[in-house]
């Protein structure tokens, strides 16, 4: 992963993670949950299959952590946008995305405590097929802005799962992209 992040994922601005659907993203992204975690941050996930309570369980396993203790502590918040966190529904850090982008960007916005950097993960795929391509760029660009300089923002993107012109955007709003893809 070293190599892959040219020495680490920077912080303050967007990193895209780009993938063919090949990689084992789960592998990928609960390495960098796993440091988040240990780290001390606080997580906020546009949940995707890759990011689903069982799979963060598993990758949980290797730390005093689990999903449940995460939302008891406040340290996780799930804007669940493929509805994969049902059994969380009615917990305050678990949300159903709505079709409006607006209560996407308060839930993103209120996540968190002002005492810990947040690790946001979001996938594109899932986000522009729910909310269309200006609401999610929108939605990106309020990301962009309520990172701060030592939060951590992540966006997962299949270039084949997008048009050009929004798959261009992502890749023209990153300051750092990850490409997991076999050429």
């Amino acid at each position: 992963l070293d190599k892959l992040c040219g020495g680490g994922i920077i912080s303050g601005a967007p990193v895209l993670l780009q993938h063919d659907g090949i990689a084992n993203l789960t592998s990928i992204l609960g390495s960098f949950l796993l440091k988040a975690v240990e780290e001390g941050y606080t997580l906020v996930l546009l949940s995707t299959n890759h990011l689903s309570p069982e799979r963060m369980d598993s990758v949980l396993s290797e730390t005093d952590s689990s999903v449940d203790s995460l939302i008891k502590k406040g340290r996780l918040f799930v804007l669940d946008v493929a509805g994969y966190w049902g059994r969380y529904s009615g917990k305050e850090s678990v949300k159903d995305m709505t079709d409006d982008a607006s209560d996407a960007e308060s839930f993103i916005s209120g996540a968190g405590s002002t005492d810990s950097h947040t690790f946001t993960v979001s996938e594109t795929g899932a986000t522009v097929h729910r909310l269309g391509s200006d609401s999610a760029r929108e939605l990106h660009h309020s990301q962009e802005v309520d990172t701060g300089p030592d939060d951590v923002m992540i966006t997962v993107h299949n270039p084949s799962e997008t048009s050009s012109s929004i798959s261009g955007f992502f890749s023209n709003a990153a300051e750092q992209i990850l490409d997991t893809r076999i050429l």
